[in-house]
């Protein structure tokens, strides 16, 4: 079975979709374009100089920006954390602008009027640690906010992100899903933590005890279902196979694999149930993908092959998880990066995606 590792970088019309933006309560705040533009040609000329890629205008960035500058002027004080609790942290402000990014980094500047760029980027590059905010190689996005505080100074806002590739726009779909219960008794010899692999899906791992349990899952398979469990290596960071087999759904006859390990965990029998389920389907429309291939987590459950030849992530959730967690990201060799976090929020009425770190 191949390893699955999670790892999160936390830092500080296809298909007759309708296109529609990640949950944001955020008012629209009208851009200083003269000056963000000049606050981004002049970062980007400072990674050029040393040998960094240049960084994307990322509007939601911005508008989190906009926000706190907006803020600090109006409530007088400078600060990364702002005493309004639902806007605390950088990630918290940019959840409200609408975006799932987790990997964030912040730059403050006070300055005179006048040179507000050049101003700006002088002091940064002569701090340590507003420098290596600036010139961190695995920042890709950025959005500036400015605002006038009653001092007549100017309050500079940058914020960065990475983002390896774009989510634009959701939708999330209520439906009815045929697809059959599975049922499957496991005889575990030593206790230990299992992931369970259906039809090429990854689901959550959990910890059995030695004894015999019973494991249910979902799929969506129409004939032959393929079945495989697996214990995480003790070495660390991959699972070993144990046991596996065939399920075929006509008959309910389940084939055992003759050749599996079965040292420490054995399927004793898998029987399926055909019924009807409550989804949710989530939508999101992606750019700027390339040649990566993209993978999700829902809470621990791993999916991959997620992207449609259209360019969009379908992602099917059932409505008996409450508020699950979905984090998307790009496969990575053995490792999955993670760096986008939503919470399907389905817990009052008409689900949405809202972005995990908007509480």
């Amino acid at each position: 079975m191949k390893p699955i590792n999670k790892i999160i970088i936390i830092l500080f019309a296809i298909f007759n979709i309708a296109i529609a933006q990640i949950y944001t309560d955020y008012s629209p705040i009208a851009a200083n374009t003269a000056v963000e533009t000049a606050l981004l040609n002049e970062t980007n000329r400072v990674r050029q100089q040393n040998g960094l890629s240049q960084l994307q205008f990322d509007p939601k960035l911005a508008l989190a920006a906009r926000h706190h500058a907006e803020e600090m002027a109006r409530l007088n004080y400078f600060s990364h954390q702002s005493p309004t609790p639902a806007s605390k942290t950088p990630a918290m402000r940019v959840a409200r602008a609408g975006s799932g990014v987790v990997a964030i980094g912040e730059n403050l500047a006070l300055v005179h009027p006048g040179n507000v760029a050049s101003s700006s980027l002088e002091g940064w590059m002569n701090s340590p640690g507003h420098r290596e905010n600036l010139l961190n190689p695995i920042y890709t996005h950025v959005g500036f906010g400015t605002a006038t505080n009653k001092h007549g100074m100017e309050i500079v806002v940058q914020v960065f992100a990475v983002e390896p590739f774009e989510i634009v726009g959701s939708e999330v779909r209520e439906s009815i899903e045929d697809n059959y219960e599975l049922s499957i008794i496991v005889n575990v010899k030593q206790s230990a933590e299992y992931v369970l692999e259906i039809a090429g899906e990854f689901y959550e791992a959990g910890f059995l005890q030695a004894g015999t349990h019973e494991l249910k899952y979902t799929t969506t398979e129409k004939a032959l279902v393929a079945i495989q469990i697996g214990i995480l290596n003790p070495a660390g960071n991959s699972y070993i196979t144990q046991d596996s087999g065939w399920l075929n759904l006509t008959n309910n006859n389940f084939q055992v694999d003759e050749i599996a390990s079965k040292q420490y965990l054995e399927i004793l029998g898998v029987s399926a149930r055909a019924q009807r389920s409550n989804i949710n389907e989530i939508f999101l429309i992606v750019k700027n993908v390339g040649n990566n291939d993209l993978a999700a987590f829902i809470n621990q459950s791993y999916l991959d092959n997620i992207l449609s030849p259209q360019g969009y992530i379908h992602l099917r959730v059932a409505n008996s998880l409450i508020n699950p967690e979905i984090s998307v990201g790009i496969i990575n060799g053995s490792q999955v990066n993670l760096p986008y976090a939503f919470v399907l929020d389905n817990s009052h009425g008409k689900a949405f995606l809202r972005p995990k770190a908007l509480n």
